[in-house]
């Protein structure tokens, strides 16, 4: 919705333009200077709505309530409306409880007095409510009740906006293909009426569904054109989102200078409009770009920027998301006490707002931190609750999350049945929904745990056998690494020595190209230009720090891999294939007794 100084609301921008053009100009400050109380209080909501002054609105509740109680019943139209103003700020400045309250009223409100377009208006308000809490199936049931009451009445711009909030719905929850389809009818509808701007965020809703399935060609295609759209518009909030969109893709693909560029015009645009919102969360953008380039001060400064910044706005859920970053930043150094404990209050900010999805995402990342210290039993805990509120929410690619980190738990504690099973139902939805990566890693885990429960129980047949080799097989032809190092295994367990080695031959030389742009410690990737320690060993692997070389040997019971195994295992044999293979262009053959005997043995 858009508003003029005197009130006049329109659903969409261009519709208010369209507005002024036929005359609406020359009785709009007429209408404002009406000098009744109500009509400057519903001036300066329209200034405000405008300006997103959403902090500001909020103050305002108590002239709302005044104002809404006292107008005459053929003026119901006006309570719907500021009722619906306050709840949308209410939304914003993440007071979900207080806004489903005076959406719900005014629900009721609007059904008694048989107001349809009202009706529609407060169920998308609602339902976005439901949404930022993580309630999808309410949230999706609210958005398609405005979107049929938008049909009904022809209202093809509250068409357009339904459609883009239930795209976001059905892409939180995994199902990317109706999200895509609902984002290209926003997109359709704004084109036929003339919204440039509508055109220009549908299709950076498309950018997102296609970032989200690890396509990002296409997302950085749509991203651009959502950047074109708003830089034609003149839009700084748009262009800053657009910029800050980029700067994801680039990120995600390990572009780590490209992103970084892009995240710092996402803040200066963000500033330029007064937006500090916008410029907070691009300093988390940028944040995470120097935490990933090993960079670790000034990332600690920025999350700590942005933590200070929605503190002062009163941002529950940005306070709540500058935790959660703080608490990342900790783990990754190592500092897994001070990581729990900023995750803990995230969890309680979560809780007090009524953010379910919020607080599921707390569980999961506690659990990822007792597994770090390698306490398990509490780490599966965490991470079963995680995936039963996921699952409660209709949160698909949570409720995948959480099987990832259970079958690694199990693993970790030998319950390898159980790891199975975990493994099992987080590749089934994998390739549901297709989560970039989790594929491999379910394909990995499956045929890890297929070979240690025959190992188990003796079965070494040729059933059993061919079925974990097939999954791990699977999983190294994903380009997962670790994979060949089990299947070297497994062929060794039935006797191929010439097989074992073929596969130990690919392994090394995976770790060798991993290598070059991971660190061996936290595996995330480094930029070329980024400074990193070289293991004295080996003088293969990297570490963004001391820490972090002493994180890729940590014993299981410490919170070290089980499946991927500790650096310090094969470092030796590492050092010999550079030495000979890689540096004197020896054939691997020359090792086959050196790698025969650590396979046997690790």
């Amino acid at each position: 919705m858009c508003v003029c100084v005197c009130v006049v609301w329109t659903n969409t921008r261009h519709a208010q333009q369209t507005a002024w053009k036929n005359g609406h100009k020359h009785e709009c400050c007429a209408t404002a200077a009406r000098g009744t109380r109500k009509w400057k209080l519903l001036h300066d909501l329209g200034v405000m709505w405008n300006a997103e002054r959403w902090d500001a609105i909020v103050q305002l509740q108590g002239d709302i309530e005044r104002v809404a109680a006292e107008v005459k019943p053929d003026e119901r139209d006006t309570v719907f409306l500021v009722r619906n103003i306050l709840g949308v700020a209410l939304e914003k400045t993440a007071e979900y409880k207080r806004a489903i309250s005076v959406h719900e009223e005014t629900m009721r409100l609007c059904e008694e007095h048989g107001d349809l377009e009202a009706v529609g208006m407060t169920s998308g308000n609602l339902g976005n409510c439901y949404y930022s809490t993580g309630h999808y199936e309410r949230a999706r049931g609210l958005l398609e009740q405005h979107r049929s009451i938008a049909l009904e009445l022809g209202d093809k711009p509250g068409v357009a906006t339904a459609s883009g909030n239930l795209a976001n719905c059905y892409r939180c929850t995994g199902d990317h293909a109706t999200a895509c389809k609902l984002n290209e009818e926003r997109r359709d509808l704004c084109r036929e009426l003339g919204d440039d701007s509508g055109v220009g965020r549908a299709c950076g809703g498309l950018g997102l569904c296609y970032e989200d399935l690890g396509d990002f060609a296409r997302a950085r295609a749509m991203h651009e054109q959502h950047l074109a759209a708003e830089e034609a518009l003149g839009n700084h909030s748009g262009m800053a989102t657009a910029r800050g969109n980029l700067g994801n893709c680039a990120y995600r693909t390990g572009d780590y200078a490209a992103a970084a560029k892009l995240y710092e015009q996402q803040k200066t645009l963000a500033e330029t409009c007064g937006d500090r919102h916008g410029g907070a969360t691009a300093c988390a953008n940028l944040a995470n770009v120097y935490l990933s380039t090993g960079l670790h001060t000034n990332a600690l400064e920025l999350y700590e920027a942005h933590h200070a910044v929605v503190q002062e706005l009163g941002d529950q859920a940005g306070i709540a998301s500058a935790c959660s970053n703080l608490g990342n930043y900790y783990f990754v150094v190592g500092d897994y006490t001070r990581a729990r404990e900023l995750y803990g209050t995230m969890q309680r900010m979560a809780e007090t707002a009524g953010d379910r999805a919020g607080v599921a995402k707390a569980y999961g990342s506690l659990g990822i931190c007792y597994e770090g210290t390698g306490e398990y039993t509490l780490a599966c805990g965490m991470h079963e609750t995680q995936r039963s509120m996921c699952a409660e929410l209709g949160d698909r690619v949570g409720v995948a999350r959480a099987h990832k980190n259970l079958g690694t738990c199990f693993y970790a504690t030998g319950n390898f049945e159980d790891a199975l099973l975990h493994f099992t139902l987080q590749y089934d939805a994998a390739i549901e929904i297709k989560v970039p990566g989790a594929e491999k890693f379910a394909a990995f885990g499956i045929g890890a745990a297929l070979r240690a429960l025959a190992i188990e129980r003796g079965e070494q047949c040729a059933h059993s056998t061919r079925d974990a080799e097939w999954w791990l097989q699977t999983a190294a032809d994903l380009g997962q690494t670790a994979a060949h190092l089990h299947l070297a295994r497994l062929a060794l367990d039935n006797g191929g020595e010439d097989e074992a080695l073929e596969f130990m031959h690919a392994y090394l030389a995976a770790l060798v190209e991993h290598a070059q742009h991971h660190c061996t410690g936290c595996c995330q990737r480094r930029g070329m230009d980024v400074h990193m320690l070289t293991c004295g060993g080996c003088r293969v692997a990297k570490f963004c720090s001391k820490d972090h070389q002493k994180m890729a040997s940590k014993r299981v019971s410490e919170g070290g891999s089980a499946l991927e195994g500790k650096h310090r295992d094969v470092c030796a044999v590492l050092c010999k294939w550079r030495q000979h293979v890689l540096k004197r262009q020896e054939p691997p053959s020359v090792l086959r007794t050196e790698l025969l005997a650590f396979l046997r043995t690790s």
